[in-house]
């Protein structure tokens, strides 16, 4: 799954990088004494490729949220089957710093 959502990440990044080149070569070419149509320029932000760069980048957001969520839960899980192994005179307990133990913000 790693493996599968760093790819979807090189995508999306080179996609962002490609964005930016055409802009810039379509601005120069602007500059060559006519000036460029910014209906253009718009045209080709909200084309299909912007399109479905977009829609990539959503599916990437949903599964890394996804896979974060299933890996701190697996951690939690390990956590607690530890600590319930662990010998009864041995008095360890779990607690987050004051800082760690304040709710996360959901970043969607």
């Amino acid at each position: 799954m790693e493996s599968y959502l760093e790819e979807l990440l090189v995508l999306c990044q080179r996609s962002e990088e490609y964005n930016a080149f055409m802009l810039d070569k379509m601005r120069g070419h602007g500059s060559s004494g006519q000036q460029l149509n910014p209906t253009v320029i718009n045209a080709f932000k909200t084309g299909s490729f912007n399109q479905t760069v977009q829609e990539l980048t959503t599916y990437y957001i949903s599964m890394e949220e996804y896979y974060m969520v299933e890996n701190v839960a697996k951690a939690i899980q390990i956590d607690e089957v530890s600590v319930r192994a662990e010998p009864a005179t041995h008095t360890h307990t779990h607690s987050l710093p004051p800082a760690l133990a304040l709710p996360l913000p959901c970043v969607r």
